[in-house]
């Protein structure tokens, strides 16, 4: 029996804590969410997802049908992701959810903090009109992966905040086509602008800026630091040609340079795309990430008891 449920017919001033408070006491709450449009109004519809499906099972019979702000809401079990291996969602995850993160992080902070922990396939720092809404996703190429992320950084302190992460467990629902997903790529690649991965933490600017000089003129380069103003071991380099950058691309990917293997790609706009892997593996669109969706969840994760 699924430990999800979609409750529907919600009032739309119903938020993501009214909707804790709800089914809180039906037992311990994993994550919930409230499905929204391109505005952020609400769809009147909300999934939670309970840590047994007991909790979700006593959810459905005391709920389903029950008055809530004047209008009857309809609560049922809802079907979620079964793993190869038979695991249900809750237990096998390759995604997860951060929040609670500095206003000033962007995607490539949530590399930072991480890559070390495996793989990263996609990243993406929630935004609404260009600012930060303070958390946002992460998803790696193995389970495993997941799992270290989730167990290491829960509740870590980072730039004196408490950081959540827990696995992200919404159904993912929508489909694109690899033609979309290049069309995507595509829209939002900065040509004469680099991003490189991988560097040496000794490594500054002026060394930075010596290995890509060769292929073009250079406009800035810029190597990312946390408050500390310690390297996070990926910078940018821009070039005044594009031409220059797709040279220093092909050249210089893959170059070792003190016993590090440099990573080079095009940079992507963050606003709209993800530059943590190069080629996005062509599978599913899902409601939240960085492609354009009519609706959009915003999501809140209750802490471990």
């Amino acid at each position: 029996m699924s430990n999800s449920i979609l409750i529907e017919n919600l009032n739309r001033r119903t938020d993501v804590s009214k909707l804790c408070e709800m089914f809180g006491k039906f037992g311990r709450i994993l994550s919930a969410n409230i499905e929204t449009d391109s505005n952020l109004s609400s769809l009147c519809k909300g999934h939670i997802t309970y840590d047994t499906s007991h909790s979700a099972h006593y959810a459905v019979k005391e709920m389903n049908g029950r008055n809530s702000s004047g209008r009857p809401i309809y609560v049922k079990h809802e079907e979620t992701f079964t793993s190869p291996a038979n695991s249900t969602e809750s237990s096998y995850y390759k995604k997860i959810f951060v929040k609670n993160i500095d206003l000033s992080w962007d995607d490539y902070n949530l590399i930072g903090e991480f890559e070390r922990f495996g793989e990263i396939e996609d990243a993406k720092v929630s935004q609404t009109d260009g600012q930060s809404n303070g958390y946002g996703f992460v998803k790696f190429q193995a389970h495993s992966s997941a799992k270290m992320a989730v167990d290491a950084m829960h509740n870590k302190m980072i730039d004196d905040r408490k950081l959540i992460v827990q696995p992200f467990t919404h159904k993912d629902k929508n489909k694109a086509s690899s033609d979309s997903i290049k069309r995507v790529q595509e829209k939002f690649i900065q040509a004469n602008n680099l991003f490189i991965k991988n560097l040496p933490k000794d490594m500054d600017e002026n060394e930075l800026k010596d290995i890509f000089k060769k292929c073009g003129a250079i406009q800035s380069v810029r190597i990312a630091t946390d408050m500390a103003q310690n390297s996070k071991g990926y910078g940018f380099v821009c070039f005044y040609s594009e031409v220059a950058a797709a040279k220093a691309r092909n050249q210089i990917n893959g170059l070792s340079y003190k016993s590090k293997t440099l990573e080079v790609d095009f940079y992507r706009k963050k606003s709209d795309y993800n530059p943590a892997h190069s080629k996005i593996k062509e599978s599913e669109k899902e409601t939240d990430t960085f492609f354009s969706s009519d609706r959009k969840t915003v999501f809140s994760f209750s802490a471990k008891g």
